[in-house]
């Protein structure tokens, strides 16, 4: 009969028929061992432990089992194999020794190759800053493959994140930021460190007062780096100590700047008139700068002239333009030359007691209440409309011209002075008041100072004693002795001769009688002189209309025939067309 077996290792089988069988009749069946592997997941994570495990088919114990990954033996000989450094791809499989029908067998099993899941990859930061001022946000942003999730934490400092958009809000100090990214198989992070900077904390120089043409070195400190604005004046604006030199109140703002952190401040320079004093260091030019202490004086600037000026015995000369200056002050032995055509024009008070002659310029006094102090001779003086000048100083002289339309206190110190360049005057122009007596210079030269000379009073109350300052004066009519030596002219008294109407200018002896405004007058000054002389008359000048009466009582070829013998009645000259 068919007998069916299906043994797990190889085995003798024995048959007969009936009863008595012939043993010797035998089937030897011979089989091949055969073994399968196994494991959980062929998808495992990296670094993972993994058990695969070998399960026999075919074959009986004892079994003997070795384990390869790539062809490679392992050196495990157990059913399982336990390992946590496979690769991606590897395949790993085993070898089973069993006992078969013929004996011991060997069998491969199936190839299990392995499928790795990645980690995610190291989150790599895609935006945010590195650094920030104090108090400010941003927002960071990671990118990492294979990751299912992706958050944020900050690990260090002080600044708070969301960790989901990744937004710090505000820093106040260094902080680091982390992102993270994980999946089934593990986490991953990187670290984003962040910088945070604090805002300057201004320190600047307070606000401050320099002079006019004055310069004044500003400071700041608290920052890297700094901005000045405006630019007006400055000589740097971009570093923490520029020199300011405006010609105006400045406001001055400095922006100081850690990375870009910045704060800003303020200074204000203002100005106020200083007294400018004279140097000489570059040229005698009055209108140079390098020759004054800070400037140029201006309207609202003192000019002093030193004794002894920086640059050595130079002093100043205005020769190329006009001058202006608040108040003068000109020491001993220092000095001023104002050059014919150019002027000078003071605001306050002029005070000379150095050298008295200042140029045949003009000084023009153009203030409210002005003094004039010391000793100057003057080449022309104008007295500005609505300015009032007192003259507080003897010896003040005037070699031109005096157009005064203002007001001017003389005080017995002006003269206007001759000589043998010219003779000073007042302009018949002016419209304004000289008040106070005047004294008025003739220039005499020696070749001239003999014989009679012409005069006339320009003041309403001098008198004839005012001659024997410069002349021997003797009054009274021709018959009286000593015979007089200053006549008048009388017209009505020229008969029967011309001659006739030489009259006594004053009773004999009557010094203190006034000279007659218009009048004309004849004084003898002798033979002959050696020197020059300068007559003088003085007190207060005239001004206005003034009449004087003539006549023609005695006509005729030998008598007065109309002639009357009349004075200019101003220290100005007149203009006989007009007459």
């Amino acid at each position: 009969s068919n007998v069916t077996c299906n043994p797990l290792v190889s085995s003798i089988y024995y048959g007969g028929i009936g009863q008595g069988y012939n043993r010797g009749d035998y089937i030897q069946q011979s089989l091949t061992p055969v073994v399968t592997i196994t494991t959980a997941s062929y998808h495992v994570c990296p670094n993972q432990p993994v058990t695969f495990n070998a399960i026999p088919v075919v074959g009986g114990p004892p079994y003997i089992y070795s384990w390869y990954v790539n062809g490679q033996y392992t050196g495990f000989n157990g059913s399982s194999y336990v390992t946590s450094t496979l690769n991606d791809g590897d395949e790993i499989y085993a070898v089973m020794g069993a006992m078969v029908c013929s004996g011991v067998g060997y069998d491969t099993s199936n190839i299990i190759q392995i499928n790795h899941l990645p980690l995610p990859s190291v989150p790599i930061f895609t935006a945010g800053d590195d650094t920030l001022c104090s108090g400010q946000g941003s927002m960071y942003t990671a990118v990492s493959q294979d990751a299912d999730t992706l958050y944020y934490s900050i690990v260090s400092g002080s600044a708070v994140i969301d960790p989901v958009s990744g937004v710090v809000s505000t820093a106040t100090t260094d902080f680091v930021v982390r992102a993270i990214a994980e999946n089934s198989c593990g986490i991953v992070y990187s670290d984003y460190s962040v910088k945070v900077i604090n805002y300057p904390s201004l320190v600047v120089i307070p606000d401050t007062t320099i002079c006019y043409g004055g310069k004044v070195t500003l400071y700041v400190s608290g920052a890297d780096n700094y901005l000045w604005s405006p630019s007006y004046g400055l000589n740097d604006t971009v570093i923490s100590t520029p020199i300011a030199q405006p010609m105006v109140n400045t406001t001055y703002t400095v922006v100081g700047s850690n990375w870009t952190c910045q704060s800003s401040s303020t200074v204000s320079v203002s100005l106020t008139y200083c007294d400018q004093v004279w140097t000489g260091l570059v040229n005698n030019d009055w209108h140079n700068s390098g020759n004054w202490s800070l400037m140029v004086p201006i309207p609202q600037t003192n000019a002093i002239i030193p004794s002894n000026p920086l640059g050595g015995n130079v002093f100043p000369v205005i020769s190329n333009g006009n001058g202006e200056c608040k108040s003068l002050l000109i020491e001993p032995s220092a000095s001023l030359s104002i050059n014919l055509g150019n002027s000078l024009t003071v605001y306050e008070d002029w005070t000379n007691y150095g050298v008295p002659y200042v140029g045949q310029g003009t000084v023009i006094f153009g203030g409210i209440n002005q003094a004039v102090n010391g000793s100057t001779m003057f080449g022309s003086v104008t007295v500005n409309n609505g300015s009032v000048v007192t003259l507080g100083g003897s010896g003040q002289g005037i070699t031109r011209v005096l157009k005064c339309d203002g007001t001017l206190y003389s005080n017995g110190n002006l003269t206007l002075i001759s000589n043998s360049l010219g003779t000073g005057l007042i302009s018949g122009s002016s419209t304004g008041d000289v008040i106070g007596t005047v004294t008025q210079q003739r220039f005499i030269p020696a070749a001239k100072a003999k014989g009679y000379k012409h005069f006339s009073t320009a003041f309403s109350n001098s008198t004839f004693s005012q001659f024997s300052n410069f002349m021997t004066l003797y009054l009274g009519n021709v018959t009286d002795v000593p015979y007089p030596t200053i006549f008048k002219y009388s017209e009505a008294a020229a008969t029967p001769y011309f001659s006739s109407g030489w009259v006594a200018a004053a009773p004999k002896g009557q010094v203190n009688n006034l000279v007659e405004v218009g009048i004309g007058y004849t004084a003898q000054f002798g033979s002959s002189s050696t020197v020059d002389k300068t007559a003088y008359l003085y007190g207060e000048v005239n001004n206005g209309n003034i009449s004087v009466p003539i006549t023609r009582l005695n006509p005729g070829s030998g008598a007065g025939d109309g002639w009357n013998f009349l004075g200019n009645p101003y220290p100005s000259p007149i203009d006989l067309d007009k007459l």
